[in-house]
């Protein structure tokens, strides 16, 4: 079934006033599985996914099973959603699914949110209000709420950004089992390039506003991209499964050096002195 439902950009290019952001992209987001988009602050993530969800206006095409996809059929999560509405948990989690529900709540539609909200672990919130919580439980409410609609195409703007390690590996199981079980194109922003390794199928890493690298993360994800692209000198690890681990070693200023074994320099430390210890020196006495 999959190959059928892929998800397929083509040439996206999506301007803000004067500024181009997104710059000729094109990709294929494979059904079944999580593809990732990667790339440094400002590259053009969140904007190309916001074009994907029709949110954006853009140039290109975008097609699912061979046609555009229809607003029913996709969901976004974006980045930084805060929730301020007086609404207990199970109450958000049930807007998931308001095209659906009638003048009254049936038991399929409660039974609909309470599997959602135990499946990412926030099953124990269900009447606590949404403005209690912290960010990181926020965002696992958003995405109960994303998952009880049981959309074909799920976008996903930074989903980990707010959770820690383990609530991070229980997300993306639950993405990976989501995306096989309904057979739907799951696409993920994450900056973390060893969680893209381990959980994407494809990888979109962008630059600048354009597709730097493309294909599987155990090709793409090499020491000298990610120079290029992260001015950040790395040692490719694996674990033993052969999945790629992303070891940083350091940062670069300005142009990214080519030549191996960078050391940094070091840097002279920085003598801090009281203005009554400046008019001390300057009096020379």
């Amino acid at each position: 079934m999959s190959g059928q439902r892929d998800l397929c950009l083509a040439d996206i290019n999506v301007s803000r006033g004067a500024c181009e952001i997104v710059k000729g992209v094109s990709a294929t987001f494979p059904s079944g599985s999580i593809s990732v988009i990667c790339g440094p602050n400002g590259a053009g993530k969140s904007t190309l996914m916001a074009a994907i969800a029709n949110i954006l206006p853009y140039s290109g095409t975008t097609t699912f099973a061979g046609r555009k996809p229809g607003n029913k059929e996709l969901s976004f999560l974006p980045q930084a959603l805060g929730l301020r509405a007086q609404l207990s948990v199970l109450e958000t989690v049930l807007l998931g699914r308001l095209d659906k529900l009638g003048w009254s709540l049936r038991g399929s539609d409660i039974d609909a949110a309470d599997a959602a909200m135990q499946s990412v672990g926030i099953g124990d919130l269900a009447s606590r209000s949404v403005c209690s919580l912290s960010g990181g439980q926020q965002q696992l409410v958003l995405l109960a709420q994303r998952l009880i609609r049981k959309p074909a195409i799920l976008l996903l703007d930074e989903p980990t950004s707010a959770l820690d390690l383990r609530r991070q590996l229980l997300v993306l199981d639950i993405l990976k089992a989501y995306a096989e079980e309904q057979d739907a194109v799951v696409a993920v922003v994450l900056h973390d390039l060893s969680l893209a390794a381990r959980y994407g199928t494809e990888m979109l890493v962008l630059h600048e506003g354009r597709c730097a690298a493309a294909g599987k993360p155990a090709d793409i994800l090499t020491e000298d991209m990610i120079r290029s692209v992260y001015g950040v000198d790395t040692e490719i690890l694996h674990t033993a499964n052969g999945t790629p681990v992303i070891a940083p070693i350091c940062a670069h200023v300005g142009k990214p050096p080519r030549h191996e074994n960078h050391r940094a320099e070091p840097i002279e430390p920085v003598i801090v002195r009281t203005r009554a210890e400046r008019r001390y020196e300057r009096s020379g006495t």
